[in-house]
Order: structure tokens, then C-alpha cells, then sequence
């Protein structure tokens, strides 16, 4: 590392998380990677998200090898392990905001309100909620839309749902913070 020799680490192999490389890559700014070890075709008969190979995720505007070149030089990486994301905050709140959306939201009576959020990502995210108002935690099932029921005050127009999306992983057991927000009518 002082020569300068090292750029990446691997946080995920097959089956494993090292806990330790997650952390030396974020601290040391090195590129993480996951991998599977399999050198030919997968004998995995049906892919979910949460069985597949351990992949790494480049971030590119091109499919070049010099774009995918200069993302793994720079970084720009995310790790697919099991049902988990791994990557710097940056990326997985880019990942998040692209694949998660309210896309509507009701009100049934004075206090029940229904938020209708759609995961179009090929990850189940699991949120913890951090905040006072939502249940206490919620799956958003990949590549699907889920029901969330609220009971707020009658005056609320503004809803602001604090969670943790625990299985995207920005540092070693720290998920990311996000907010679904909606205005009801």
C-alpha cells in the first residue's frame, strides 16, 4: 500500500464478506470489488437476489473497455453479495434514488394513508425505519411495487419517512439512510 501497489480489494468472494476489506477499502479509497471465483458457466439453475454470483457493479456512461478501465481506476464500483450492496454512500444513494419511487399515494378516511413505492432494481432492499411514522420495517420486493400503510393526522399534506436501507451497505454494518417522501392530497 505505501509503494502504491494496491488499488482494489476484494469485500466479497462466493459466499463470503471480508468485513475487514470492506472497511481498508473505505478507508484506504481503494476500488472494492466482488467476485465468485467461477470460471465457467454457473450452475446456479434459477438467479434471485439473493441467489447469484458475487458480482462487482461498474459505474460507466460507456460500454468501452476504456470507461470500464477508468471507473475501476477511480472507483466507481458497487459489490452484489447475496442480498446485499456494498459501495462508498455516494453510489449506493445514486443506486437508490434511481430505483426506488413513490408513485402514488392515497388517502382512505382522515388518518389512513397509502404510499404505493416501486423497487425497479434487481435487489430486494430491506428498510429499518430510523424515524417515528411508517412500520417498523419494510421489503421492497425487486423488480415490484409494495403498499405502505400510514395512520397520520388529518392536516398532514407533507410525508417525509425516515428509514435505513439495511442490505445496501455504505460502511461495515451501516446502511444506507434514505427518506421516502409524498404529498398526500
Amino acid at each position: 500500500y505505501k509503494n502504491k501497489w494496491i488499488h482494489g480489494i476484494e469485500v466479497a468472494n462466493g459466499g463470503g464478506y471480508h468485513l475487514n476489506g470492506h472497511k481498508w477499502g473505505l478507508e484506504k479509497n481503494l476500488t472494492m470489488l466482488g467476485t465468485s471465483d467461477m470460471h465457467g458457466p454457473s450452475l446456479i439453475t434459477e438467479t434471485t437476489p439473493e441467489n447469484h454470483r458475487t458480482m462487482t457493479l461498474v459505474f460507466v456512461k460507456d460500454r468501452t473497455p476504456e470507461a470500464l478501465k477508468d471507473a475501476l481506476i477511480k472507483g466507481r464500483t458497487a459489490v452484489w453479495f447475496k442480498n446485499q450492496l456494498i459501495a462508498k454512500e455516494d453510489f449506493l444513494e445514486a443506486i437508490f434514488a434511481a430505483s426506488v419511487k413513490v408513485i402514488d399515494v392515497y388517502r382512505k378516511g382522515d388518518q389512513k394513508v397509502f404510499l404505493e413505492v416501486a423497487n425497479k432494481c434487481d435487489l430486494n432492499i430491506e428498510l429499518r425505519r430510523t424515524g417515528m411514522v411508517g412500520p417498523a420495517e419494510v421489503i421492497l420486493p425487486a423488480m415490484e411495487t409494495t403498499t405502505i400503510r400510514l395512520r397520520v393526522q388529518e392536516d398532514i399534506k407533507n410525508i417525509v419517512l425516515p428509514y435505513v436501507a439495511s442490505n445496501m451497505l455504505i460502511a461495515p454494518e451501516k446502511g444506507l439512510p434514505v427518506k421516502l417522501s409524498a404529498s398526500v392530497e
